[in-house]
Formats: structure tokens, sequence, C-alpha cells
């Protein structure tokens, strides 16, 4: 999968532009806390990192105020990976000289294979709370088996 950072509200800590900072990551914490259970990461709505591995960002001091960055690292998650298989045949039939006929069948998407989007990966609101949807997958991306056939004359 592609590497994801996992955010913090920006009113947490003092950003120049705005935007979202990432979280401090709990002493002795994973830095890719994610769930090898296949059953929790390929069902949407569960869990895929475990929001619980990270705390509210505090500058490394303990009982700091907000206001400091954290030290996770950034694109520390691996998020879900995605797999297609495309497969076609092809047929060709000469009917007469110059005149051929060709019958195609393509399959997207062969193995019908759900491959999920990324996590939401903000874990702290602006009151420092905990955000319940973190960590959770709730869509899918591409789609689903698709298969297109055709006949093409030419002459």
């Amino acid at each position: 999968g592609t590497p994801m950072s996992i955010t913090s509200n920006n009113q947490l800590s003092h950003t120049l532009f705005g935007g979202t900072v990432r979280p401090d990551l709990k002493s002795g914490g994973e830095n890719n806390p994610v769930y090898e259970s296949p059953e929790v990461r390929a069902v949407p709505g569960l869990f895929y990192y475990d929001p619980s591995n990270f705390a509210p960002q505090s500058g490394g001091r303990a009982g700091a105020p907000s206001g400091y960055y954290g030290n996770l690292g950034r694109n520390t998650v691996i998020g879900p990976g995605t797999a297609t298989v495309d497969f076609s045949l092809m047929k060709n039939a000469a009917i007469t000289e110059g005149k051929n006929l060709q019958f195609r069948a393509e399959f997207f998407n062969l193995l019908n294979r759900p491959n999920f989007s990324q996590p939401s990966p903000l874990v702290f609101d602006s009151a420092a709370a905990p955000v319940a949807a973190a960590g959770r997958i709730s869509s899918t991306v591409g789609s689903a088996r698709q298969i297109q056939l055709a006949l093409r004359f030419t002459f």
C-alpha cells in the first residue's frame, strides 16, 4: 500500500500555514500499528490501524500544553494495497481475402477483488479528544469486475 501520515487537528499546534500536524507516538508504541488480521483490515467500517498507539502532541515534555509538534514521523503507516487482474482474449478469423472478423473479450478486475481506500488519518480533534472515526476505512476504490465484449469487422 501507499504510506500515509497520522494527523491531529491544527488547533493543537502552532502551524505557520494552517493544516494538520502529527501527534506523539506513545512510549513503546509502534510506528506502523496496522492490524494483521485480514478480517479486521478487509471490512469497511472496522479499524485498519490502532489509534490508541498515539497521544496528543506535547513536544516531548510530559504535561506540556498544546502548541507543540508531535514526534511521530511522516508517512509511518502503510495503507491498504490495491491489486487487480485484467485479462483479454482475442480471436481473428479471415472470412475472405481482405475481410476479417475479430472477436475480443476483455475482463477488468477479473478476480473481483475489493480495493479499499485509505483509512481516516485524523486521531485527535481540536480539544485533544480522540476521533471515533480514526483508523476506519469507509469506502472502496476502483470498480467491481467488468466484462467487455467486442466484434470487429474489417474490410
